[in-house]
C-alpha cells in the first residue's frame, strides 16, 4: 500500500470513546473526556479532522437501547479521514463475586422469584464466583450522505456452568437510517431507563427481553420519537401431556412507544405497548386453542439536579409474563382453567420499580432501588397454594471508575418471595464485581 497516496484509513488508538462512563456522567462531560483522552495514529499526508472523530465515537453512546452494563466503544478501531465510518472489536472482562445467607439463591441473578419456600437447610448460605458476563463485540458505525447514520453490531458474552462454559449470543443487529433489523431489545423496554446494578438481573419487575425484530422509529421535531416493530415471540407455555401443550407461534409480536425526550434523549419518558398472540393444544377437546397477551409499560429518566439521576417504571399486561425479570423463571404466559379441563387462560401482572443515583463525582456513583413484581391469576385460574404471588427486590450500591476503563462495585441485595397461600422467605446477599473494557 502507498502510504504518501492513502488519505482514507487512519488507525485510532483511544482511550477516548469508552472513557466515557456512560450511566454515570452526564452528556456535557461525557464529550470532555472524549475531547482530553483522544489519542490518534494515521497514515497518509496532510491533517485530520480530529473534531469528526469526536462526533463519530459520540454517537456510538447514542441508542435508545443502551444499558449501563452494555459494553463501551472499542479501544482500537480503523476510522476513516472524513470522521464517517469507524469499525472496531472490544469487549469486556467481568468478575463477579457473591455471598447469600439467610437463603441462597443459585446464579449470579438476584431473582426473588428463586427463593426457595420451605427453607432448603442444605442450601443456607452460597458463596459464588462468576466471569460469565464477560463479552465480545465487533462494531461498524458512521454516518452516509445518503443513509444517515448506521451501525451494524454483533456480541456474544461468556455463558455455562462449572463443567460447560460457551459463547452465547447476546446481539446481532444492523440499524440504518431509521430502520432496525436483527436481534436486540425488544421494543416494549426501556434499558436506558434501568438502573445500575452489580447483580445481573436488575429490578425484579423489569421488562427486560431480547427479540429478533425489524423495528421503525423516527424523530418527530426535537422532543418526540416513535417507534413500531414486529418481534418474534418466545412464549412460556406449561405443558400438561393429558390436558394442554404449547403450540407453535403463528404471528409476531406486535410492539411500540412514543417518547418525550431532552438532553438528547438521555432523560426521557417513554410509553410503551405491545400485543401478542399464543397458540396451545387443547388434548381434551383434541383442538388447538388461541389467546390474546397485551401490555402497558410506562418508563422514566430524568436528573432533577446535576449529581442525581431518576429511574422508573412500570408496566400492566396478561400474558406476557416471559418478558419480565421475575416472572420469566416460570411457564407463566398461560395458566389452567378451574373446572374446564384442557382450557388455559393468560393471567394478569403488574410491577414497578423506582431508583436514584447519585453522582458523587463523574467517577464515583451510588444507587438505591426498590422493586415489586405482582402475578394476579384470574379467579377462576388453576393454580397450586406454592404458585408465585409477590415478590420484592431492594439494592444499595457503589460504583467506582477507577480509570476510564476498570470499574468496581459492591453491593448489598434484598429480596422477597410470597406465594398464593401466604408462605413467604427473605434472602439476602453481598456483592463485589470488577470490569475492564477493551
Amino acid at each position: 500500500m502507498d502510504m504518501r497516496r492513502n488519505r482514507t484509513i487512519l488507525l485510532v488508538a483511544t482511550a477516548l470513546a469508552a472513557t466515557m462512563s456512560w450511566a454515570q456522567a452526564p452528556t456535557q462531560v461525557r464529550q470532555q473526556q472524549i475531547e482530553a483522552d483522544e489519542k490518534l495514529i494515521f497514515f497518509g499526508n496532510g491533517d485530520a479532522d480530529t473534531s469528526a472523530y469526536a462526533r463519530l465515537i459520540s454517537s456510538y453512546y447514542v441508542d435508545q437501547f443502551r444499558h449501563s452494563q452494555d459494553p463501551r466503544a472499542p479501544y482500537f478501531m480503523l476510522m476513516s479521514r472524513n470522521g464517517k465510518l469507524a469499525m472496531g472489536l472490544g469487549g469486556a472482562v467481568e468478575a463477579n463475586v457473591a455471598y447469600d445467607w439467610h437463603g441462597s439463591i443459585e446464579g449470579i441473578d438476584f431473582a426473588p422469584y428463586e427463593i426457595s419456600i420451605p427453607s432448603n437447610h442444605v442450601d443456607v448460605n452460597r458463596f459464588q464466583t462468576y466471569a460469565g458476563n464477560s463479552s465480545l463485540f465487533f462494531t461498524v458505525f458512521g454516518n452516509s450522505d445518503r443513509f444517515g447514520n448506521f451501525k451494524f453490531y454483533i456480541e456474544a458474552k461468556f455463558a455455562g456452568g462449572d463443567d460447560s462454559k460457551y459463547l452465547k449470543l447476546k446481539k446481532a443487529y444492523g440499524t440504518v437510517g431509521d430502520w432496525t433489523l436483527g436481534y436486540t431489545k425488544s421494543t416494549f423496554s426501556d434499558p436506558a431507563a434501568q438502573p445500575a446494578t452489580v447483580e445481573t438481573e436488575g429490578p425484579n419487575s423489569c421488562v427486560d427481553d431480547t427479540r429478533f425484530l425489524l423495528r421503525y422509529m423516527h424523530d418527530v421535531g426535537k422532543h418526540f420519537t416513535f417507534a413500531l416493530s414486529a418481534e418474534t415471540p418466545d412464549d412460556a407455555v406449561p405443558d400438561a401431556t393429558t390436558y394442554y401443550e404449547p403450540g407453535d407461534d403463528y404471528m409476531p409480536n406486535f410492539a411500540g412507544f412514543l417518547q418525550w425526550g431532552w438532553d438528547g434523549g438521555d432523560q426521557h419518558v417513554r410509553l410503551m405497548g405491545i400485543v401478542k398472540g399464543m397458540r396451545y393444544r387443547n388434548l381434551f377437546l383434541e383442538k388447538n386453542s388461541y389467546a390474546t397477551g397485551w401490555g402497558v409499560n410506562l418508563s422514566t429518566v430524568f436528573r432533577p439536579v446535576d449529581p442525581v439521576t431518576v429511574y422508573a417504571a412500570g408496566y400492566y399486561g396478561t400474558g406476557i409474563n416471559s418478558m419480565v425479570n421475575d416472572l420469566s423463571f416460570g411457564d407463566l404466559d398461560l395458566m389452567a382453567v378451574k373446572d374446564r379441563p384442557g382450557k388455559m387462560e393468560p393471567p394478569h401482572s403488574f410491577g414497578w420499580y423506582a431508583a436514584v443515583q447519585y453522582n458523587y463525582s463523574p467517577s464515583v456513583f451510588s444507587t438505591v432501588v426498590v422493586s415489586q413484581e405482582r402475578l394476579l391469576p384470574r379467579d377462576r385460574a388453576a393454580y397450586s397454594s406454592d404458585t408465585y404471588k409477590y415478590g420484592l427486590y431492594g439494592v444499595a450500591n457503589i460504583f467506582w471508575d477507577i480509570t476510564p476503563r476498570c470499574e468496581v462495585g459492591a453491593e448489598i441485595d434484598l429480596g422477597k418471595r410470597c406465594n398464593q397461600n401466604g408462605d413467604h422467605r427473605m434472602a439476602y446477599r453481598a456483592s463485589l464485581v470488577g470490569t475492564f473494557s477493551f
